[in-house]
C-alpha cells in the first residue's frame, strides 16, 4: 500500500514527492520537439501566428516555410522560431517589419544577413540558419516567445510514445500500392494549409488534418493558398475499357461536394458527363465507342483545382456492355473463364483497434468496422491490397480480414521492414502496401511458402501466349487452375480472376485480349478490360504454383473472453494484455478506457500522446499509475474520478499524463487509512480515578452507496474503559467496556480549486458499552449504558501542497497528534483528547 504523499498533515508515515520521472519527461520532449498544445477559444493577436506552407524538401538552402497572420492587427515575428522533429531550430527576427493582418511571412535561408522586405502583403524574412527537414517524414512547430502555438505533422515517422507536434495523424497523401524502392514523394512537394481551415470558419482549425500534399510546380510561396487538385484513379490514364465502369478520385477528405466531367475534348467544351456527388467515386454512364476525357475537383469553403485531365477508351465489342458477343462486334469468343469470386470492398473490417488517426466515435472509430463503399476514413481509400488478398482467401470457404492481412504484413512479416512489437501502423490506416510486401502474402494464404510467388510487369507482352516463359505462367493458365492474380498500377491494386479473348470484326484482323476485374474500391461485380490499362508500370502478381488458399481469421478476433471491448487477438498479439482481465494492471481503469487517454481528444478527435509517459516500459493499459515511474503516485482510476478515460480538467478530477498533480483530487473509492479518537480524563477530587475512551472508523475502498454524494460502508470499532473510583470511607471499582460495529460515510465536497472536505457521520449515533460496579458497600451490579459517538462526526480539509501555509498550519493543529483540552474541565474534570488520522491513496 502506498502511503506517499500526505500533504504535510502530521501523517505517521511522512514522504517526499519524487520528481525524477518529471525531469525524464521534459527531457524526452525536448528531445522530441514536441509540445502538447492547449488551444484557447480566443488568442492574443501576439501568439495567433499560424503555419501555411512548407516546402522541407530540396536541400537546408532552399527549404522555405510560409506564415500567415489570420487576426485583425500586425504581428510581429521577434522571438518566433521554427523547429522539426527531427531536431532543427531556426530563430526568427524581424525587427524592422510585421506581418500585416490577413498576410503572409515567407522564410527562407540565406546564410547571410539581410534585411526582411514587405511587398504588400507578403513579408518575406531572410535567416541564417538553414532549415533542415526530412521529406519523408517529419514535422514543424511554430514557437511564439511563450512557447508553441502551431504544428504539424507529415509523412510516416517511425511509431514512437513521444506525442505528436499537431492534433490528427501526420499528414499522408493517400494510396494503395506501391513498389519497394518507389516513394510517392517528391523532393520539390509541399505541404499547405487547406483554405478556411482557421477561425471562424473552422472550430477545429489546428492539425494535419487540415493539411494537404502539392506538388512543386503548384506551390504558392507569398500567394493565398487555394484547395488542392485530387488524384484522379480510376479509370488509369489511357485505360481501354470494355464493359461498366465507375470513375474515383483521391486525395477529397476536405471536400464535401465532388464533381466528375466526361468529355469527348481535352478542353472538355463537348461534355457528355458533369455530375457532383457527396463522396469521391460515381458510376460512369453508358459511353458509346470511342476516346474521352475525364477530371475531377473537390468543393469545400469554395471550389478545389480540377485534376490533370485523363484520357480512357470505349472499346467496341458488340452485342451487352459486359462484352458476351453479338452482332456487329468481336462476336466470336475463342476463349474464356471466370473463376467468380464475390466481391469484398477495401475497408477497416473488424473490431481490432487502429491507433493511428481513426477517431474514437463514428462511422470511422478506431474500434469497429467501417462502412462499404465509402472512400474515406483512413482504410477505405489504401486498402486495396488487403482487399483484393481477401478475396483470394474467400476461396478457402472462410473469411480471412483485411486488417488481419494488414498486421501481417506490417507487423508479422519478418523483412516487411515495418516495426515489429509496435501496434503502431500495424493496421495499415492510410498507408499503401508495397508489391513486395503482397508476394508473401499471397505464400502464407496459400500455405506453400516453398514456391514463391512472384511479380511481372506487363510491357506489351502476349500475356496469352501459350508458351510459358521461365519467369511467368501466362495469366490463363492461372486462371484456369482457378488461381486468380492480383494486377498492381500507381495508387491501386485489383483483383483479375477471369479473362475473355475475342476475334476482332471485320474489316479488322486479330484478336482482342480482355481480363476480368473485380474492383475494391467500387461496388460493381467486375468490369472487363484490357490488360495492360494503358498505366506507365503495371504489375501482375501471381501466386504460388501449388497449394491452395487455406488461411482464415482466428477465433480470437471474433472474441472479447473480458467484455472490456478489445478482442481477444489485440490483447495477446498487439497489447499484450490479460483476455481474461478487463483491468490488466488494476488501476480501476479497464484496459481499452486506458487506451483512450493516449489517443483522442476529449471530444473524440484524435491526438496521440506517449504511451509510456514515465518511461518504465509499460504502456498506460498495463501500468496502474501511469505519470510516476515508481507507481508512486494516485493510480490511474484514483486520478480518472469518472473512469471515462480522459481529463475532465482541474477541480474535478487529475490527469494520467501529468505528476505533479495526483492529490489535488481523488476518487473517493481510493482513500484508505484511519480516523482515530481518543480520550483520557481524570475525574475531581472525591471521585478521583480515569475514564479512557477510544473511537476508530477505519477506511478502506468499496463499492459506492450512493454515487452522488461519495457515500462508502466503512465498520467503526468503540472500546472504552474506565479505572477505580476513590470515594470517601470507601473504594468502588466501576469498569465500563464496549464494542460496536456499523456503518460510517465519507462525503467529499470539491471546491473550484480542486481542494476536498471531508464530512465523516457514524450510524447509528448511539452504542451501547456495560458498566460493572464493585467496592465496600456496594453489590455487585451490571448496568447498560448509552454511549454518544459525537467524537466521531469529524470534520476536516484534505487539501492539496499548494495550500496557503496559513491555511495548513490552521489545519495541522487539529488534523495531527495534537492534544486538546477536554471540555468541560470547568466541573473539576481534567485531561486531554486527542484525534490522530491518517488518509493515503494507494493503488485499489
Amino acid at each position: 500500500m502506498d502511503k506517499c504523499d500526505n500533504h504535510g498533515l502530521n501523517t505517521a508515515a511522512p514522504c517526499t514527492r519524487s520528481h525524477c520521472s518529471i525531469a525524464v519527461r521534459v527531457l524526452i520532449l525536448a528531445m522530441a520537439v514536441c509540445a502538447c498544445f492547449s488551444w484557447p477559444s480566443r488568442t492574443r493577436a501576439a501568439e495567433v501566428l499560424i503555419l501555411n506552407e512548407i516546402s522541407p524538401g530540396p536541400s537546408p538552402q532552399e527549404a522555405w516555410v510560409e506564415i500567415l497572420n489570420p487576426s485583425d492587427q500586425p504581428v510581429s515575428l521577434n522571438g518566433w522560431s521554427l523547429h522539426s522533429l527531427s531536431g532543427m531550430t531556426a530563430p526568427l527576427t524581424s525587427e524592422q517589419l510585421s506581418i500585416p493582418s490577413g498576410g503572409l511571412a515567407v522564410v527562407r535561408y540565406t546564410g547571410q544577413p539581410m534585411a526582411p522586405i514587405l511587398e504588400g502583403s507578403t513579408l518575406r524574412v531572410y535567416i541564417q540558419q538553414p532549415m533542415a527537414f526530412r521529406m519523408d517524414a517529419d514535422g514543424c512547430t511554430l514557437q511564439s516567445p511563450n512557447g508553441p502555438v502551431d504544428g504539424v505533422t507529415w509523412g510516416t515517422p517511425p511509431p514512437s510514445d513521444n506525442q505528436s507536434l499537431s492534433t490528427g495523424a501526420p499528414l499522408r497523401p493517400g494510396f494503395g500500392v506501391l513498389r519497394r524502392g518507389e516513394s510517392l514523394y517528391r523532393s520539390d512537394d509541399v505541404m499547405f494549409r487547406l483554405p478556411g481551415a482557421r477561425p471562424p470558419l473552422k472550430t477545429n482549425w489546428l492539425g494535419s488534418a487540415n493539411w494537404a500534399y502539392r506538388r512543386g510546380e503548384a506551390a504558392t510561396p507569398g500567394v493565398p493558398n487555394k484547395l488542392p487538385a485530387p488524384l484522379a484513379i480510376l479509370p488509369g490514364n489511357g485505360a481501354r475499357l470494355a464493359s461498366a465502369f465507375h470513375l474515383s478520385a483521391s486525395g477529397l477528405a476536405w471536400a464535401d461536394k465532388v464533381t466528375f466531367q466526361i468529355a469527348k475534348d481535352a478542353g472538355f467544351g463537348n461534355m457528355v458527363m458533369n455530375r457532383t456527388v457527396d463522396t469521391p467515386t460515381v458510376v460512369a454512364p453508358k459511353l458509346s465507342p470511342g476516346h474521352y476525357y475525364y477530371r475531377v475537383r473537390g468543393q469545400g469553403t469554395q471550389p478545389g483545382t480540377w485534376s490533370k485531365a485523363s484520357t480512357f477508351e470505349v472499346l467496341e465489342v458488340g452485342g451487352d456492355e459486359t462484352g458476351s458477343g453479338g452482332a456487329g462486334g468481336a462476336g466470336d469468343i475463342i476463349a474464356e473463364h471466370i473463376i467468380g469470386i464475390s466481391h469484398i470492398h477495401q475497408r477497416k473490417d473488424t473490431r481490432m483497434v487502429c491507433l493511428d488517426g481513426c477517431p474514437a466515435q463514428g462511422r470511422f472509430a478506431w474500434d469497429r468496422p467501417h462502412p462499404a463503399g465509402i472512400l474515406e476514413g483512413g482504410h477505405n481509400e489504401s486498402n486495396c491490397s488487403n482487399a483484393c488478398l481477401a478475396m483470394v482467401a474467400s476461396l478457402a470457404g472462410c473469411t480471412l480480414s483485411q486488417d488481419r492481412i494488414a498486421f501481417y504484413i506490417l507487423e508479422e512479416l519478418p523483412d516487411s521492414g515495418e516495426f515489429i512489437n509496435s501496434p503502431w501502423r500495424d493496421l495499415g490506416h492510410d498507408e499503401g502496401i508495397m508489391v513486395d510486401s503482397i508476394l508473401p502474402a499471397l505464400d502464407w494464404i496459400y500455405g506453400n511458402p516453398d514456391t514463391r510467388a512472384r511479380e511481372r510487369e506487363y510491357h506489351g507482352l502476349d500475356l496469352f501466349d501459350d508458351n510459358d516463359r521461365a519467369d511467368m505462367d501466362s495469366i490463363r493458365e492461372f486462371i484456369d487452375d482457378g488461381r486468380p492474380v492480383l494486377r498492381a498500377q500507381p495508387f491501386h491494386v485489383v483483383l483479375v480472376d477471369g479473362y475473355r479473348i475475342l476475334r476482332r470484326p471485320a474489316p479488322e484482323t486479330g484478336e482482342l485480349h480482355l481480363v476480368h476485374v473485380i474492383d475494391p474500391e467500387t461496388s460493381e461485380g467486375g468490369r472487363w478490360e484490357t490488360p495492360e490499362s494503358g498505366a506507365h508500370w503495371t504489375s501482375y502478381l501471381f501466386p504460388p504454383t501449388t497449394g491452395e488458399p487455406m488461411r482464415c481469421d482466428e477465433r480470437s478476433l471474433q472474441m472479447d473472453s473480458d467484455s472490456d471491448g478489445l478482442i481477444d487477438f489485440d490483447e495477446t498479439q498487439r497489447f499484450h494484455t490479460d483476455p481474461n482481465n478487463s483491468d490488466s494492471d488494476n488501476d480501476r481503469l479497464p484496459d481499452k478506457i486506458d487506451m483512450l487517454g493516449y489517443l483522442f481528444n476529449p471530444d473524440g478527435s484524435y491526438f496521440k500522446r506517449q504511451r509510456d509517459l514515465d518511461g518504465d516500459g509499460n504502456a498506460k493499459e498495463k501500468d496502474a499509475d501511469n505519470d510516476r515511474r515508481r507507481n508512486n503516485g494516485a493510480g490511474d482510476g484514483c486520478e480518472d474520478i469518472n473512469a471515462d478515460g480522459y481529463f475532465a480538467g482541474a477541480g474535478t478530477e487529475t490527469d494520467n499524463f501529468n505528476p505533479d498533480d495526483e492529490f489535488d483530487v481523488m476518487a473517493p473509492g481510493c482513500l484508505r487509512g484511519f480516523i482515530r479518537v481518543t480520550s483520557e480524563m481524570t475525574l475531581p477530587g472525591g471521585i478521583s480515578g480515569t475514564l479512557q475512551v477510544s473511537e476508530e472508523i477505519r477506511l478502506r475502498p468499496n463499492r459506492p452507496v450512493g454515487e452522488e454524494d461519495y457515500a462508502y460502508r466503512h465498520e467503526w470499532e468503540l472500546t472504552g474503559s474506565a479505572g477505580p473510583i476513590a470515594i470517601v470511607g470507601s473504594t468502588i471499582t466501576s469498569t465500563s467496556e464496549g464494542q460496536a460495529r456499523g456503518q460510517a460515510s465519507i462525503r467529499i465536497e470539491i471546491d473550484a480549486q480542486g481542494h476536498y472536505r471531508m464530512v465523516t457521520d457514524t450510524r447509528p449515533r448511539i452504542g451501547y458499552y456495560t458498566i460493572t460496579t464493585t467496592g465496600t458497600g456496594a453489590g455487585p451490579r451490571t448496568k447498560r449504558e448509552d454511549f454518544h459517538y459525537a467524537l466521531a462526526d469529524h470534520h476536516f480539509d484534505y487539501v492539496s501542497p499548494d495550500t496557503p501555509r496559513s491555511v495548513r498550519n490552521q489545519l495541522e493543529r487539529w488534523g495531527g497528534q495534537d492534544t486538546i483540552p477536554v471540555p468541560g474541565s470547568q466541573y473539576g474534570i481534567t485531561g486531554t483528547t486527542r484525534r490522530t488520522w491518517q488518509i493515503w491513496l494507494g493503488s485499489p
